[in-house]
């Protein structure tokens, strides 16, 4: 097994978790052809977010009996993030799963790999986020799961501007 890796993909979820007393972030890169990664991260920087694409260097850890990469350097390299909404109207389970309903006030109906179908509500209609790698579904957000990171990912930035403040007021005295 592989001491390092270098990956580029996109940020198709990003899960805040505490572990061993300490809070980190999971994150699922998926690369263009569709193979995802999962990758660990102690701070964030301020422009992570779904959907954009990242070049990530992360290290095997082996402290534990559930060896992880965690990441030594993330950097962006496309900060186009492309999430999009999507109000579920039907599903039809088969050889190929579809998907099909209202994105951007237009009908569509989407193909979805069979690694994501279990990602997909068991009763429509409901809302979905959709992580789109060029014309594909990368990942698929609840929307539960969308609002907690959207919320996650605000609560961060307040705390950064709040210690950056801090920091600046007690420079000052």
């Amino acid at each position: 097994m592989n001491e390092k890796i270098a990956l580029e993909g996109y940020v198709a979820c990003i899960e805040p978790r505490v572990y061993r007393g300490l809070l980190e972030y999971r994150l699922r890169i998926v690369r263009p052809s569709g193979k995802g990664e999962v990758v660990y991260l102690r701070e964030p920087p301020e422009w992570l977010k779904p959907g954009i694409r990242v070049r990530v260097r992360a290290i095997m850890s082996r402290q534990t009996k559930e060896h992880r990469y965690i990441v030594e350097e993330i950097a962006v390299v496309e900060n186009k993030a492309d999430v999009v909404e999507m109000n579920v109207e039907d599903i039809q389970r088969g050889v190929m799963t579809v998907i099909s309903g209202k994105k951007e006030g237009r009908l569509y109906s989407i193909t979805i790999s069979n690694e994501l179908s279990s990602r997909l509500p068991q009763q429509p209609p409901t809302t979905i986020y959709l992580v789109m790698i060029n014309t594909r579904v990368g990942w698929i957000l609840a929307e539960k799961e969308y609002r907690i990171l959207a919320r996650t990912l605000e609560l961060l930035e307040a705390m950064r501007e709040y210690y950056s403040e801090e920091n600046l007021f007690s420079a000052q005295k």
